[in-house]
């Protein structure tokens, strides 16, 4: 699990939290939102305006847990995003087999 809570730029009580709910780095899974409805929408739609970690285009819907920290961490600022669970990953493997073509 990794957990973000995100607030509101114009009023930081109202907050979101915003929880990748499997983590594993290639793994595609579940984003989980609760919170203030129409923050909720503007954070979804901000995601699906964000790049993941290699220049892709996200999802508000599922991400990998690479593209979701990549997104809360450098792409979310104005909501600032804050760890309240889990943990960010210390280092990444692309899992690319020896002799791929890439």
């Amino acid at each position: 699990m990794m957990k973000f809570s995100l607030k509101s730029p114009t009023n930081p009580n109202i907050r979101v939290t915003v929880e990748l709910l499997n983590p594993k780095p290639n793994t595609p899974s579940k984003i989980v939102y609760e919170g203030d409805k129409l923050l909720i929408t503007k954070i979804k739609h901000q995601i699906d305006r964000a790049y993941g970690a290699f220049g892709h285009l996200m999802s508000a819907d599922s991400a990998t847990a690479i593209d979701f920290q990549h997104v809360m961490t450098a792409q979310m600022k104005e909501f600032s995003p804050e760890l309240i669970a889990g943990k960010l990953l210390e280092s990444y493997d692309p899992e690319i087999p020896d002799g791929a073509v890439t």
